[in-house]
């Protein structure tokens, strides 16, 4: 019973539409806005979103491009002001 209801939710569910950190990440994968990724080691990147999934965000600089694994991240510190979520 469980298994048929959880079935017909999750088909008519987005699959972004699980979490917060994944609203928030397609906002500034859309937006094309610049961030601040602080790692939990300190060290400091900066870029655009480019693309995430579930264990990994792509960050953008200029020409290079990092694959950074969420667990390492700190903070995430958006260029502009998000929309709500």
């Amino acid at each position: 019973m469980f298994y048929i209801i959880f079935k017909e939710y999750k088909s008519i569910m987005k699959p972004y539409d699980l979490s917060v950190q994944n609203k928030i990440l397609v906002q500034l994968k859309e937006q094309q806005a610049s961030i601040i990724v602080y790692l939990i080691n300190g060290y400091r990147l900066g870029g655009k979103l480019k693309d995430f999934d579930t264990f990994t965000v792509i960050l953008e600089e200029k020409e290079t491009q990092y694959i950074v694994y969420k667990h390492a991240i700190s903070t995430i510190i958006p260029e502009k002001l998000l929309e709500t979520v």
